[in-house]
């Protein structure tokens, strides 16, 4: 069998961190969305409930469809993403077992 290059480890290392890095990166983002699906479904929630009607006319005037918009490509935003970090998840798994298998064939 012949030896690996003393330089695969190393690589193997900096190919996780960035990979690390990017799962991190994308379950930030999602989190900071969820955030603010969350506040839009509480100002949905909040039309309509004043008595002296401003929100009714803001219904009226589109601010509803608005928000309906802003949540369902938050949405479609949150599924692409949660694909992606599904895609960042295997690639690290893929790479830690590559670095395994290469400490296995170093200690043979």
């Amino acid at each position: 069998m012949t030896k690996p290059d003393p330089i695969i480890p190393k690589l193997l290392d900096i190919k996780q961190r960035d990979q690390e890095i990017r799962l991190a990166d994308i379950t930030n983002e999602i989190r900071i969305l969820q955030q603010k699906l969350q506040e839009l479904m509480d100002e949905a929630s909040r039309l309509d409930q004043r008595a002296d009607g401003y929100d009714r006319m803001s219904v009226a005037n589109g601010y509803l469809r608005y928000l309906d918009h802003r949540q369902s490509s938050i949405k479609e935003r949150l599924s692409a993403l949660q694909r992606e970090a599904d895609e960042a998840q295997n690639a690290l798994r893929k790479t830690v077992f590559s670095q395994s298998m290469l400490q296995q064939s170093q200690g043979m």
